[in-house]
Formats: C-alpha cells, sequence, structure tokens
C-alpha cells in the first residue's frame, strides 16, 4: 500500500484540510439550538473547523431516522447551517439507518436518499453516515443479496455518496469503530479489510482508536488501521464523553495522543460531556494539540495565566497537556461571569435537591442544638483538641455567599483536578485522596490519644494530626471554591456543573468528619450504621474512590483499603492478593491440606502440588476475587474464586492443565494408570502424590446443570485453625470475596470437597454451604458438592 497521505499539508481544498471540531455524538439530551449556535462561535474563536450534527437520542437521527423535517424542524436546521457558515464551521449532517435498514431494499434506499436530499437543499454540504452500535448480522432479505454486512454498507453508502455528487467531505462510522470492536481481533477483521477495498476512496472512515473510550491513541495502532481501510481515519474521539457514566464530568485537557499522529490522520472531532457548558476546556485543549501549540484564544501575553506559565517554564510553543490546561482556564475564567442563560432551568433547585441527597446514614456526637444547656454543658466538658483551633477559626471566617472574591485560575484548576479524564485524576485530587487513605489508614495510631498528655504524644501522632489538619484545610479549600461557584452569572454552567461539585463537597465533608472522629478519640457511637445504603450511595469516579475510604463500601480502584479486624487481642487484616504473596500462600496451602493439619510430610518432593491443583490457576488467572487474610505472624487465610464455572473450566483446559502436565508427567507405571477415564484404578494404588498429578491428566468432569444455573461461581477458602478461631474471621474473609462476585452477577457460589475431610466439611457447613443435590444416578468418585446462594 501507498505511504498514508500527510494530512496536515496546508491546502486551500476542503478534501485535504484537517478536520478539528466538535462531534454532537452522545445519549442523552441532545443540545439546543442556542447553545450549538453558542458553540459555533467558540470553535471559530479557537481555529475548529468542523461540527458533527449526530445526537444519538434526536429520534429523525436514529430512532426515525426516514421521516422527512417538519417546517419548524427545518427552520431550525436551516439556522444551524448558517450559523455555522458565518463562523466558518463546517456543517457535517449524519444520519444512523443502521437500527432497521434492509440494504436490499430499494424503498429504504430512497427514502434515505430523499431524507439526505431535504438536508442537503437546506444548504448543507457535508454528510456522514452512522452504523455504530448495531447488530453485526445481515436480516434474512439482505442475506440474499449481499455476503457481509460490510458489503451491504458499502454498497448503500457508495451509492449515497455518489448521489450527494461526491461532497468534499462524507463520513462513515463502521460498526467496528475501535480495535476491541473489530472481529476476530483488528489484522484479521475481514469487515474492515471489505471497507479499505469496496468503499469509495473519497469516503472518510471514523475510528475511536483501541477502545470505545481510548486512553491512549498510538501511531503503531493507527498505521494498523490504515493498512485495513487504505485511508487516514477521522478520530471520533471519546476522551470527555460522559454519557455512559453521568456521575462523572471530565474537565481534564487533551491527552494521551501524540502530536505526530496529526499527519496520519483526516481529523479528530471530540464527542465531549453531554452538558454543553462544561466543554469549554476539552475543544480548547483540543484546539491547541490540532495546532501543536500552547496559547490562549485570542492570545494575551500579558494575561495572567502568561505569567504563571512563564514561571513555571512551560513550553510556548510546542503543546503540553499541562500547559494547555492553565490556557484554557485563563480563556474560560471571562465566561463564567458572563450573564447567561440559555433557556435550561435548574431541576427543583439543584442546590437544594444536592442537600437532601446527601443524607446517608451517618451518626455523630456533635452537640445537640435543639437543647441549648445541654449542648453548652457538654462543649464546656470537652477536651482540647489539635481540631479546636481550627474549628473556631473556622467559624470566625464564615462569610456570606455576596461577600466571597471572585474565583481565580487557580480555584478552576482545583475543580478540573477533581474531575479529571476518565482514566486519571487530576494532581491535587490524588494528594487529597492519598492523604485521606493515609489517614484512614492510620487511625490506629491515635486510638487512644485521649488518654495521653500532648507533651507526650509520640512522633507518629503527631505526624497523624499534622496531616489531618492539612487535609482538613484542603477540604475547607474545596468547600470556599463551591461557595465561590455558586456566584457565578454563568447560570447555565452552574446548573450544569453544581450537581457534580457539590456532591465533590459533601464528600469530602463525610471524609473529612469521619477523620475528625478518629482524631477526637471516638465516641461511644459508631458514626456509620452497619447496614445497607441506599442505591444512590454507589458512584463512580474519585467520587467513588473518597466514598470507599469511609466504612459504608468496599474496595476502592486506587487503593484497596486493608480492612482491620480485632478478634480478642488480635489484629487481623484481610487485603486484596498480590503477586508477591503467591509462595506464602503455597506454603499455607500445604501447612493445612491434610483436613486442616500440615501435609510437608505427604508431598516431600513436590510441595507445590497441592497449591497447583486447589488455587493455582485462580491466583494466575483470576486475582480480582482472590483476598489474604493476615495477623501479626503473616498470612494465614485467604480465599480466592471464579465467578462463572464455565469460564474457569476453559481456562482450566486451555492454559493451566497444560502446564501442569508439563510440571508434572504422568506416573510411568501402567499398572496404576488404567482406566483413568472412568477414575477407576486397576493393581496397585497411587500414592498421595501421583493421585493429584493424575487429575491433571484427565479430562475434567462435566459441570451439573444445576451448578452452571444457580451456583457458578467456583470458592477455595482457607484460614490456619491454630491461627484463626471460629468463624466471625473466617466470615468476613468469605463476604469480602462475595461482594465482587455479586457485583458481576453471580447469585450462588459452590466448591469441591472430599467426603473423607471432616473438618473441612464442617468449617465449609457453618460457613453456610451446604451439599448440593446433583440428581447424577452415579457418582464414581469421593468427591463432593457444596453450594450457597449469594
Amino acid at each position: 500500500m501507498a505511504d498514508c497521505v500527510d494530512a496536515s499539508r496546508a491546502s486551500s481544498s476542503a478534501k485535504n484540510a484537517f478536520l478539528c471540531g466538535v462531534c454532537e455524538g452522545f445519549y442523552g439530551k441532545p443540545w439546543t439550538t442556542e447553545q450549538r449556535r453558542e458553540l459555533f462561535l467558540r470553535m471559530n474563536r479557537m481555529g475548529m473547523t468542523t461540527y458533527l450534527y449526530a445526537p444519538k437520542d434526536d429520534y429523525k437521527h436514529r430512532l426515525c431516522w426516514r421521516e422527512l423535517y417538519s417546517a419548524d424542524e427545518a427552520e431550525d436546521i436551516q439556522i444551524l447551517i448558517e450559523a455555522a457558515k458565518q463562523n466558518n464551521i463546517t456543517f457535517v449532517y449524519a444520519l444512523s439507518p443502521g437500527l432497521d435498514i434492509t440494504y436490499s431494499d430499494e424503498e429504504d434506499v430512497k427514502r434515505l436518499l430523499d431524507k439526505l436530499d431535504q438536508v442537503h437543499n437546506f444548504g448543507c454540504m457535508a454528510f456522514a453516515l452512522l452504523f455504530d452500535d448495531i447488530e453485526s448480522d445481515l436480516i434474512e432479505e439482505d442475506d440474499h443479496i449481499f455476503k457481509s454486512v460490510a458489503q451491504a454498507q458499502c454498497s448503500v453508502t457508495n451509492n449515497v455518496y455518489n448521489h450527494l455528487g461526491k461532497p468534499d467531505i462524507f463520513l462513515f462510522c463502521p460498526t467496528e469503530y475501535c480495535t476491541t470492536r473489530a472481529t476476530p481481533d483488528l489484522p484479521k477483521s475481514t469487515y474492515l479489510k471489505c471497507l479499505g477495498d469496496q468503499l469509495d476512496k473519497g469516503i472518510n472512515i471514523l475510528w475511536t482508536g483501541p477502545k470505545v473510550v481510548s486512553r491512549r491513541i498510538t501511531l503503531t495502532g493507527i498505521r494498523d488501521v490504515i493498512k485495513l481501510i487504505g485511508r487516514n481515519p477521522v478520530i471520533w474521539d471519546n476522551l470527555h464523553a460522559n454519557d455512559y457514566d453521568q456521575t462523572r464530568v471530565y474537565l481534564g485537557p487533551y491527552d494521551g495522543r501524540s502530536q505526530e499522529l496529526r499527519k496520519m490522520l483526516r481529523g479528530v472531532l471530540t464527542n465531549p460531556n453531554c452538558e454543553f457548558e462544561t466543554n469549554f476546556i476539552a475543544m480548547h485543549t483540543l484546539a491547541q494539540w490540532s495546532k501543536n501549540l500552547c496559547e490562549s484564544y485570542p492570545i494575551r501575553r500579558n494575561s495572567r495565566v502568561s505569567s504563571e506559565m512563564e514561571t513555571e517554564r512551560f513550553s510556548m510553543t510546542k503543546y503540553n497537556p499541562k500547559a494547555a490546561l492553565q490556557f484554557a482556564v485563563g480563556d474560560w475564567l471571562p465566561e463564567l461571569y458572563k450573564v447567561k442563560n440559555l433557556g435550561r432551568k435548574p431541576q427543583a433547585s439543584a442546590v437544594a435537591q444536592k442537600d437532601t441527597n446527601m443524607e446517608i446514614t451517618m451518626e455523630t456526637d456533635d452537640m445537640d442544638v435543639s437543647q441549648p444547656e445541654k449542648a453548652k454543658k457538654k462543649a464546656s466538658n470537652q477536651k482540647p483538641s489539635p481540631f479546636n483551633k481550627l474549628d473556631s477559626m473556622r467559624m470566625r471566617e464564615k462569610q456570606k455567599l455576596d461577600e466571597l472574591e471572585k474565583l481565580t485560575v487557580s480555584d478552576l484548576l482545583l475543580i478540573c483536578d477533581l474531575f479529571y479524564l476518565p482514566y486519571e485524576y487530576g494532581p491535587r485530587a490524588v494528594h487529597l485522596l492519598k492523604e485521606a487513605h493515609w489517614l484512614i489508614s492510620n487511625v490506629e495510631r491515635v486510638a487512644n490519644v485521649q488518654t495521653i498528655p500532648k507533651s507526650e504524644h509520640s512522633p507518629q501522632v503527631k505526624e497523624w494530626y499534622e496531616k489531618a489538619i492539612h487535609f482538613h484545610q484542603c477540604h475547607k479549600d474545596v468547600c470556599l471554591v463551591v461557595d465561590k461557584f455558586v456566584n457565578i452569572p454563568n447560570r447555565d454552567l452552574l446548573y450544569e456543573l453544581y450537581i457534580y461539585i457539590s456532591d465533590m463537597r459533601s464528600c469530602l465533608s463525610l471524609v473529612n468528619s469521619y477523620i475528625k472522629w478518629h482524631g477526637l478519640g471516638k465516641s461511644e457511637k459508631e458514626p456509620f450504621r452497619k447496614a445497607e445504603q441506599e442505591p444512590w450511595v454507589n458512584r463512580g469516579g474519585i467520587y467513588s474512590e473518597f466514598r470507599r475510604l469511609l466504612p459504608v463500601e468496599g474496595q476502592s480502584d486506587m487503593f484497596p483499603p486493608p480492612r482491620k479486624l480485632i478478634s480478642g487481642n488480635r489484629v487481623f487484616t484481610i487485603r486484596p492478593y498480590y503477586e508477591e504473596d503467591r509462595e506464602d500462600v503455597y506454603k499455607m496451602c500445604l501447612s493445612s491440606c491434610d483436613d486442616g493439619l500440615d501435609g510437608s510430610d505427604i508431598f516431600p518432593d513436590h510441595p507445590e502440588l497441592v497449591a497447583d491443583e486447589c488455587i493455582g490457576c485462580l491466583l494466575a488467572y483470576f486475582t480480582r476475587h482472590c483476598y489474604i487474610l493476615e495477623d501479626d505472624a503473616g498470612i494465614c487465610g485467604y480465599v480466592a474464586a471464579a465467578p462463572d464455572i464455565k469460564e474457569y473450566h476453559k481456562v482450566l483446559e486451555e492454559s493451566w492443565l497444560p502446564k501442569m502436565r508439563e510440571k508434572y508427567p504422568r506416573s510411568s507405571d501402567k499398572s496404576k494408570t488404567a482406566n483413568l477415564e472412568t477414575g477407576q484404578i486397576d493393581g496397585a494404588s497411587l500414592t498421595p502424590t501421583e493421585e493429584i498429578i493424575e487429575t491433571f491428566h484427565r479430562e475434567l468432569r462435566p459441570i451439573p446443570q444445576i451448578v452452571k444455573e444457580s451456583y457458578p461461581a467456583f470458592v477455595q477458602i482457607q484460614t490456619l485453625p491454630p491461627r484463626v478461631d471460629g468463624l466471625h474471621t473466617p466470615t468476613l474473609l468469605l463476604d469480602a470475596c462475595i461482594k465482587g462476585l455479586k457485583n458481576v452477577g453471580a447469585e450462588g457460589a459452590h466448591t469441591l470437597l472430599h467426603s473423607n475431610q471432616l473438618y473441612t466439611l464442617t468449617f465449609m457447613f457453618k460457613l453456610g454451604f451446604d451439599e448440593i443435590n446433583t440428581n447424577e444416578k452415579e457418582n464414581v468418585s469421593d468427591v463432593l458438592l457444596f453450594g450457597k446462594l449469594i
């Protein structure tokens, strides 16, 4: 194939110009006409050139694509097309007929042409056909005409392209629009190969990168795509899209794409947040990236933000995401103080609504303001605390909202850090999260501090309080920024963003209160009720990271917090399994394999054999559902699971058992290996070592239907009897695993036990497992199935 065209080469022809702009292609409420007109103004100021009209929830774009526009609708579209022209923006009109089009039906094709002709008559000169997020199989009527869905789509698209006179800009979104959607994989995709061969070379193909939401788009990845489709793709970039998780919004810079990509692309269109006013940063930084520059629009070299940039010695002539963010924020700040209300009203007062939503089941030991005398007496009896001074300062510094100063560049950068990018949090957000995680992970340092004079506090106690006071101040900074934000005249932005920043403030307040509760020596009450929380408690992004630090949720994404358990005078920790734990877990398996007793003397030549059979595959391929129990002496328990027994058996057969057969060759004594298919042994009996090795060489037993339907997860759990007494700690260990299994849809779990394992059988029975009746007529082995609904 000829070398890819340098799409960035200067040309006055729209056919060769680099397309940089915005794609309104998200699921959710489409933007209004007024917002789109404002969009074109901003795009023009930022040097963007292209707008793709493709809102998924505009029913005449996708669901009812055959219907022509009414007179009123036609007027709105004409207004948009004219507004785009006035701002030097190419308006690209897209249709998504893939949900129900019959490719071989002449009437369907005619309706498609009629719809596009109507929009062409409005003055639109650029078009797109989108076949994303649809079934990839042909219906019966088309199956007799076309060899594949790719051929069918190429036929219809080429027909439309020629009918419209081969417009300079015509975009096509494939069904396989990213690497992970390519079948069976990218190099072997017959679908994409067909597009490259049969789609007219004047048609540009949209591509989202390695994933639907791609963290990075690499030169190698684009080269591989170009080889298949025979042209430079246009990137439909979902980096800032939030329609899949509207508990999050993205205010970070355009990142993860080398500027070297530009010469290999036809263009980049950002498909940003659903909330229109939140997309200034996404657009601004993409515009900077497209020019390979860091600059503001219009360029203000003497502005405050430019001075800050020079102080930090950022390059003013080459794109840098951090520098680009600061320039974008500098230009965004004046937008906050423009009076704007393009028609969107807050829903039942966003501020009041969020206050009621945040009533999590927290009980505090604060003063009862309804009983003044009791509160006064309680305050007089309060012991001095490192937090008292800060609290009194907060009361003195409290101001009315209308007395607060305006937001600064630094304030906006803090907000951007808290709502950064899908795969990344901003620097100050990470700092806050790390500080909170450290404080909550080290609360034992101040467990009994109230009984110790301040002069006798250890360095560890002082360090904890210093960090706690620092976090308290950071929390105050966030609260102040939120209060300032309420005052901005741009009410459209306030109504769209307040729900996010208010949630963040409330969450940080809970974390701060929880830290203070520990620092003040704890009251008699627990600060959170030990009960299942409301569904709205579960949120995504950094909001969820902070919430999971509180004892109302499970494992966090960035910092899986160890769970401290106190049994008598002993402290246990439940934490995720790590690769470096393998040796200790294997040793523990051997030391408890004889129905809770040490089996080292049974397997002297193969110390890893028992663990390889029992949990080796789980630790190697299903680490997400593996947890460790530790005490002061080290690992004393584990639980490991696979959420789907069918997937587990597949991994066993294809990956694990071949390795084990090579590691443990079958016995050369044929008298011991007869009738292995049925489990019967003729002649001399097998040793325990040989018996386990033979299991690696036999075929896996079929999975009973009741197990697949009702107990699909496979679980192995073990604790060391001398060090773990009772059932409380093992139950919590099992619960840590079961919560993860429930989150991925498992409704039950099972395990395999030998009938002669009396201690283990009793142990699993007490943990809630019962024998499963598989209704099998014969059971040739002594293996029993135990299950538990979760």
